[in-house]
């Protein structure tokens, strides 16, 4: 079954993990744990009132993140879409960027922006990557949230 896969920017065959992320092809996406913060986001609601549902998610099993929340009823294609605080952005910005090649997807800070940049050749595309402020005034940054196959440990 293909999809509109907007991180891509193409039909993706959502059976093939490597036609959405190439850098799974090229193994090196290999660890499977890192080392979650702690998370906890100490009573504070998101802006529809709902309190936060932490867990795990990982992309197709390679590596596992904590995710701040994780909406049960909200889904992309059948698989999460999480969101992440600060701390774990930066790891996913690290291990994201570190696997990427010169005309492959990154990430670059602006102050509290997350902008994810897209290169082809000598074109480059920036979007603003999307956060969610909790009532406590914590930002969640909303990394690969209808695009990357996210999924929780036990699915």
């Amino acid at each position: 079954m293909l999809y509109t896969c907007a991180a891509a920017r193409t039909h993706v065959d959502m059976s093939d993990f490597e036609a959405l992320h190439p850098r799974a092809a090229a193994g090196r996406f290999t660890s499977k744990t890192n080392d979650a913060p702690d998370g906890t986001l100490s009573g504070a609601t998101l802006p529809n009132g709902r309190t936060p549902a932490p867990g795990m998610v990982g992309i197709h099993g390679e590596k596992f993140f904590q995710a701040a929340d994780i909406d049960p009823h909200q889904r992309w294609n059948g698989f999460a879409v999480p969101s992440f605080t600060r701390e774990v952005t930066e790891q996913i910005v690290q291990w994201t960027n570190d696997a990427a090649g010169p005309d492959e997807p990154s990430f670059e800070w602006d102050g509290d922006t997350l902008i994810d940049v897209w290169r082809d050749g000598d074109e480059e595309d920036r979007q603003e990557v999307g956060q969610t402020v909790l009532s406590d005034g914590t930002v969640l940054y909303d990394v690969g949230a209808s695009s990357w196959v996210w999924s929780e440990p036990d699915e």
